[in-house]
């Protein structure tokens, strides 16, 4: 009996623990954002005792729910957040999501009219971009807003390009 309660015991933690990530994730992509951002809030406080990984993936996708909410500060606040906590990661992938944090917050900058901090956030993006990234059209894309803001319209017709040829669309 007592191994059965530690079994159960077990199940209902990772429950606990994964559950509302996926619920989140769920409502992100059915684009019910203030449900996925109170999901991904009520596991906030768990996922700071996981790791800055996990911790670093939270508040990346709680400034991607108040992105599409339309709160840019809230939204730069939080990939702010989770840049930091991704430069103390180890992992080899990390610089995909700090390039990642720092093109949307080019772009959310440039949508508030700061182009000083949008053009920084761009030369930081710029610094850690890997080329045979899985997320480069992500990247790409990003960094194509972001130069559309700020009326760079052929550097952003170029990026724009270059995102359908590696996502192997015709770009003519």
């Amino acid at each position: 009996m007592e191994l059965f309660a530690s079994f159960m015991f077990v199940v209902w933690v990772l429950a606990m623990y994964y559950a509302p990530g996926y619920y989140g994730y769920y409502h992100l992509k059915k684009g019910n954002y203030r449900k996925a951002l109170r999901a991904y809030q009520c596991i906030q406080p768990i996922y700071r005792y996981s790791g800055k990984e996990a911790e670093a993936r939270i508040c990346f996708c709680i400034g991607n729910c108040f992105m599409w909410l339309g709160e840019l500060e809230q939204s730069i606040a939080h990939f702010q957040v989770s840049r930091e906590l991704w430069e103390q990661c180890s992992r080899r992938y990390k610089y995909d999501y700090i390039t990642l944090s720092n093109s949307i917050s080019a772009t959310l900058y440039a949508r508030l009219g700061d182009r000083k901090r949008a053009e920084t956030h761009l030369e930081f993006a710029s610094f850690t971009l890997r080329y045979n990234s899985k997320l480069l059209p992500d990247m790409l894309t990003w960094r194509a807003y972001a130069l559309l803001y700020l009326e760079d319209f052929e550097e952003s017709e170029t990026l724009c390009k270059r995102v359908l040829a590696t996502s192997g669309l015709d770009t003519s």
